[in-house]
């Protein structure tokens, strides 16, 4: 059969538009195919090396890790500090107090008194706080000598009682200004203490500056 001009020119468009169809199928396909390659997850057994950023983050941690360990040393070293010095003033300030109450006039006996009765609790209450934070106070001698170097002295131009009323004034203001950096502490034992051992610091003070203006009008 003949085929017109007109029949040859529609079946050769056919074929170019089902050539150009069955080409956009299969690029579509080869796409889609390297897109889902490109989101599989790694092989069973392989490992993707760490990134620069992770590798930055695991040096912080590090850091960070070892700031932690000095910082412990440090406030370990601060709170025994801290322990072995108040120790040494509340047994500077009973031994001080024992003085007064053999050579002291009657005035100053009921401050002497109080003094030595407050600060055997103190002290005991320290020993106790610091034993429950593992730290001792490995050598009593060595607080009694610093303790001793902190008691009173008596020029030979004043009375015992002017000499012990400064002294007293001049003791506690240090023992506050020690406690109060204490009720800092990074350790909540030692800040509960000195936090709950300032009051009657202070309350010492005013004590001592009351005799004064008492035995200054004597």
């Amino acid at each position: 059969m003949k085929i017109s001009t007109s029949e040859s020119l529609n079946i050769k468009s056919a074929i170019i538009r089902n050539t150009m169809i069955s080409s956009a199928i299969a690029l579509a396909m080869s796409m889609t195919a390297a897109n889902l390659h490109a989101n599989q997850e790694p092989a069973s057994g392989e490992i993707n090396p760490p990134t620069a950023g992770q590798e930055l983050v695991d040096d912080i941690d590090r850091a960070a890790a070892d700031h932690d360990l000095d910082r412990t040393d440090e406030v370990k070293t601060e709170v025994e500090e801290f322990v072995e010095t108040a120790s040494a003033k509340l047994h500077a300030a009973m031994n001080t107090a024992q003085l007064a109450l053999e050579q002291g006039v009657p005035a100053l006996h009921v401050y002497a008194r109080k003094i030595i009765e407050d600060h055997t609790v103190t002290n005991n209450e320290l020993r106790a706080v610091a034993a429950r934070i593992d730290i001792y106070l490995t050598d009593d001698d060595a607080v009694m000598d610093r303790a001793r170097d902190m008691e009173l002295s008596v020029g030979s131009e004043e009375s015992f009682e002017d000499a012990f009323i400064e002294n007293q004034i001049a003791a506690h203001q240090e023992s506050i200004e020690l406690f109060e950096r204490a009720a800092n502490s990074g350790v909540p034992e030692v800040r509960a203490y000195a936090r709950g051992k300032l009051p009657a610091l202070q309350e010492h003070l005013q004590m001592a500056k009351a005799l004064k203006t008492q035995l200054s009008g004597v």
